[in-house]
C-alpha cells in the first residue's frame, strides 16, 4: 500500500525506497521488502533507514556521519554517566553513588566523581571513555519545491541492495554507501520536468558547519569547482591512538536554486570520499576517479554488483511478513560489517553512536556469530581486531594479576579499556572466553588452517589466562555473566560459578588443545589445558533439576527484586551445544528462567527460549517467543530497538539499529527454526521446527560450510540438503523433525 499526502510548500518531499536486485537463483522469485510509511507517522529520527557499507555509515536525513574505527575521547563522559544513572533507575549505581538517595540528578556527579578519587580512578590515564568521533553528512537536506505536491513515501528493502530512494513522481534521490568500494558514499539525483512551466527546487543543507571532534588543518577547493577537500586530525583522540587522522572530499550541494524548464531533466551526482588519512591525496583520487571517469549508472551497478556477491545467502518462506521481517533483519546485519575493513561493529552498527561505538561480547556472541553460516568472511571481521591487541591483551591481564591474554569489556580503535564504570564491568570476564569461542565457531565453519594459524596465539594466550583462573576445585569465582544483574552487590564483586562463564572458559580451553593438535604446536600445554578443561564444574540443583546461575542464586539478584536481566543459564543450549544430562533438564531451565526474566530486559532472551524450546521439541513455545522477540523490531524501515518502546533506552545508552537484538533473531531463526549446531568442525547438524507461519515452506539458499555452499529446503513432509554448484554433490532427505547432517 502506498500513502498518498499532499505536502505544503516548501516542506521536504520523501520518499524512501531500498531498490531491489536479488541474485540467488534458487527461490522461485526475489522477495521485496517493502514498507508503505507517512514520514509524518515517524516522530523519531533514529528510525528512517540505516545506510552503511561498515565502514560510513549514518542515517538518511541526519546531519551526523560515521566512520568506523575513528574514536574520540569522551570528556563528558562524566556528564553522561551521570545522566544515564539517573534516567534508568539503576539502582547498584545508584547505590554506589548515592546510597539511600534514590534516583535524583541532584548531588550525583559529585559523588561519582568522588567514588572515582576514593579508588584513585583517573578516567583519563585509564583510557576510558571514547566514543566514535562524528563528520558532518554532507548530504544531509531538505529539496524544496516552489509549489503544492502529491508525494507517495515508500520504501522497498531486499536483501540484495543497501541503497535508499527519495522521489516525488519525477524526482529520484538514490543514496548508498558503496558496497564496492568502502570510502565512498553516493546520493544521485535526477529531476525530470514533465510539467508544462519551470520547477524550482531549492536544497536546505541541515548542518552547515564541520564537526566539533575534528580539527582540519587542510582545506581546498578548486577555482569554479563543486569539490571541497578536507584533512585533520581527532582533536581528542584515544589515548596511545594512532588512529586520529581523517581525509575526505565531496560534492558541495548547490547554492542557488535549481531551475528546470519544460521537458528538461536536471542530474548530478554527490560523491563523498573519506578514509582515515593525514592527506587528501587518496581520497582525491578516488574521488575523481568516481566523479570524472564513471556514470551514476556505473557506480550504483558497481555497487549492486558487489552487494549481490555479498548476498548470496538468502532464507526464505512462504509467508510475505515472515520474509520481511528476516530481510531487513539480514540488511541491518550485513551492512554493518566489511570484509575490506578488519574492525568489529558495535551494538548500534557503523550508522550511530550508540553504546559510543564500542566493541564488546556483542560484537563477537550476538552480531558476527549471526553471520556465520551466512557471511563467513565478514563474521571474521571481528578476529583481525582482536589478533592486533594481542600485546594489549597481555598487558591488561599482567596488570590485573594474571597469566596469558584477558580483553577488555569495552574498546575502541586501541584496546584499551574504554568503560565509562570499569568497577561494574571488570568482573564480566566471559568476553575473555567468548572471543575464543567465537574463533572455535568461526574454524569450524571455514576450516581455514592458514587463518588458524594467524590467530593461534590468541587462542593459546586466552587459554594460558582460564589455566590459572580456574582454582584447583575447577571453580571460577567472582564473576558477572551475561545477567548483569547478577552483580554481587553494589561494589561488583561477582559471584561464583556462574555457568555460562564457565562453560565458556571450558570451551576456550578444550579449543587451545584441539589448535596444538592441528597445528602440532605446544603439545604439553595443550594436555595440561584440556586437564584443566575437565576439571570445571557446572553447578546443578539436583532437587530442583535446574542449572543455578551461580552458587547462593538468586542472591545477588535482590537489587533487582530477584529479576534476571536476560538469558544466561539457557546460553548453555545455544551457543555452547550443551551435553545436557537429561534433555528434560534443558526444559526445566527455560521454564524455570522464563518466570524471573525482566520485562524490560534485551529481546536476544526470546530468540534464545526460542532456539531451546525448537531443540526441546516445544513448537508452540517457539511460535510464542517468536512474536515477543519480534515486539523489538519496529514497524518504520524494519529497525531494531533494544525494548518494544524505542524510547524506552535512549537515556541508557540505548541504541538504533539495535544489532546486538538482530543478530539474536537471525540466530533464532538459524539455530532455531532450522535447528542448525555447529557440533565440530567436521559436522554441522540440524533439525526443522516446522510451524504454520512458513506458509508451507522453509528455505535456507547458500548456507557456507567449509568453503562449500548448501541448499536446505524443508515442508511439512521432508527436509532436504544439497550441495550447490557440483554434480553428484552432497544430499540428504528427512522427514522434517528428524535430524539432517552437513558433512
Amino acid at each position: 500500500m502506498v500513502y498518498r499526502t499532499i505536502i505544503p510548500l516548501l516542506q521536504s518531499c520523501l520518499l524512501l525506497i531500498f531498490f531491489s536486485a536479488a541474485t540467488h537463483a534458487t527461490p522461485e522469485k526475489a522477495l521485496p521488502l517493502s514498507f508503505s510509511i507517512p514520514e509524518s507517522d515517524i516522530s523519531n529520527p533514529s528510525l528512517f533507514p540505516h545506510i552503511s557499507n561498515g565502514f560510513i555509515g549514518t542515517i538518511l536525513n541526519s546531519p551526523a556521519l560515521y566512520i568506523s574505527s575513528l574514536f574520540t575521547s569522551e570528556l563528558e563522559w562524566l556528564e553522561a554517566a551521570c545522566l544515564s544513572i539517573s534516567k534508568s533507575s539503576n539502582p547498584i549505581l545508584a547505590e554506589i553513588l548515592n546510597p539511600g538517595g534514590g534516583y535524583e540528578l541532584s548531588g550525583l556527579c559529585g559523588k561519582f566523581d568522588a567514588f572515582l578519587k576514593e579508588k584513585e580512578i583517573d578516567p583519563l590515564e585509564h583510557g576510558y571513555g571514547a566514543r566514535k568521533a562524528r563528520l558532518q553528512n554532507p548530504f544531509a537536506y531538505t529539496l524544496h519545491l516552489n509549489g503544492r505536491q502529491l508525494t507517495d513515501l515508500q520504501v522497498d528493502l531486499d536483501v540484495a541492495t543497501s541503497s535508499a530512494t527519495m522521489y516525488n513522481d519525477d524526482v529520484q534521490l538514490i543514496f548508498y554507501a558503496s558496497a564496492a568500494n568502502k570510502n565512498l558514499y553516493v546520493n544521485s539525483i535526477s529531476i525530470r520536468n514533465s510539467q508544462e512551466h519551470e520547477v524550482v527546487y531549492n536544497f536546505s543543507p541541515k548542518l552547515n558547519r564541520g564537526s566539533d571532534d575534528i580539527s582540519y588543518t587542510t582545506q581546498f577547493q578548486k577555482y569554479n569547482s563543486n569539490k571541497i577537500c578536507k584533512s585533520g586530525e581527532v582533536i581528542k583522540p584515544e589515548k596511545e591512538s594512532e588512529d586520529k587522522y581523517v581525509s575526505f572530499c565531496y560534492t558541495t550541494l548547490p547554492s542557488s536554486p535549481i531551475r528546470i524548464k519544460p521537458g528538461d531533466t536536471y542530474s548530478e551526482d554527490f560523491i563523498f570520499v573519506v578514509d582515515r588519512d593525514a592527506t587528501t591525496d587518496a581520497v582525491s583520487k578516488i574521488y575523481d576517479d568516481s566523479s570524472s571517469n564513471k556514470s551514476n549508472s556505473t557506480l550504483y551497478a558497481e555497487h549492486l554488483k558487489s552487494w549481490t556477491a555479498k548476498s548470496t545467502g538468502a532464507i526464505t518462506t512462504k509467508n510475505e511478513t515472515l520474509n520481511e521481517q528476516i530481510s531487513s533483519t539480514m540488511y541491518a546485519l550485513r551492512t554493518s560489517l566489511n570484509a575490506d575493513h578488519p574492525f568489529p561493529t558495535s551494538p548500534g552498527g557503523t550508522t550511530t553512536n550508540g553504546y559510543f561505538g564500542l566493541y564488546f561480547w556483542d560484537s563477537e556472541i550476538w552480531i558476527a556469530s549471526s553471520l556465520l553460516l551466512l557471511n563467513p568472511l565478514e563474521a571474521a571481521t571481528s578476529s583481525h581486531y582482536r589478533i592486533s591487541l594481542l600485546d594489549k591483551y597481555k598487558q591488561f591481564a599482567k596488570s590485573k594479576g594474571n597469566e596469558g591474554c584477558r580483553i577488555v569489556w569495552q574498546s575502541g580503535s586501541t584496546g584499551n579499556d574504554a568503560s565509562l564504570a570499569p568497577f561494574a564491568n571488570l568482573a564480566e570476564e566471559h568476553i575473555t572466553a567468548d572471543t575464543a569461542f567465537y574463533l572455535r565457531s568461526l574454524y569450524y565453519v571455514t576450516r581455514d588452517d592458514e587463518w588458524l594459524s594467524d590467530m593461534k596465539e590468541l587462542v593459546f594466550c586466552i587459554a594460558d589466562y582460564w589455566q590459572g583462573r580456574v582454582d584447583g576445585n575447577g571453580s571460577v569465582k567472582g564473576v558477572i555473566g551475561p545477567d548483569e544483574f547478577a552483580s554481587g552487590g553494589v561494589r561488583h564483586k561477582g559471584v561464583n560459578d556462574n555457568p555460562y562463564t564457565n562453560l565458556m572458559a571450558k570451551r576456550a580451553l578444550e579449543f587451545a588443545h584441539e589448535v596444538s593438535n592441528i597445528l602440532n604446536e605446544r603439545i604439553e600445554e595443550g594436555d595440561a589445558w584440556l586437564k584443566v578443561a575437565d576439571l570445571i564444574v557446572i553447578i546443578f540443583d539436583e532437587d530442583k533439576r535446574v542449572h543455578p546461575q551461580y552458587e547462593n542464586f538468586p542472591e545477588a539478584n535482590k537489587n533487582h527484586q530477584y529479576k534476571v536481566k536476560q538469558a544466561d543459564v539457557t546460553l548453555l543450549n545455544h551457543p555452547l551445544n550443551y551435553d545436557y544430562e537429561d534433555e528434560d533438564i534443558l526444559l526445566n531451565d527455560l521454564l524455570y528462567y522464563d518466570k524471573l526474566y525482566d520485562p524490560d530486559g534485551p529481546g536476544m532472551t526470546k530468540f534464545i527460549n526460542l532456539i531451546g524450546y525448537a531443540r526441546a521439541g516445544k513448537s508452540e513455545k517457539v511460535d510464542e517467543n517468536y512474536d515477543q522477540g519480534m515486539a523489538n523490531q519496529q514497524r518504520e524501515f524494519g529497525i531494531w530497538t533494544e525494548t518494544p518502546d524505542p524510547e524506552y533506552h535512549p537515556s541508557d545508552m540505548g541504541c538504533y539499529n539495535f544489532l546486538t537484538g538482530a543478530g539474536g533473531m537471525l540466530q533464532g531463526i538459524v539455530h532455531g527454526f532450522f535447528g542448525l549446531r555447529i557440533d565440530s568442525a567436521d559436522k554441522l547438524s540440524g533439525k526443522v521446527t516446522w510451524l504454520e507461519r512458513y506458509g508451507g515452506e522453509l528455505r535456507f539458499d547458500g548456507l557456507k560450510w567449509h568453503g562449500r555452499e548448501f541448499n536446505i529446503v524443508a515442508t511439512e513432509a521432508e527436509t532436504s540438503v544439497e550441495e550447490v554448484g557440483v554434480e553428484g554433490g552432497y544430499r540428504q532427505v528427512v522427514a522434517t523433525g528428524s535430524e539432517y547432517e552437513i558433512v
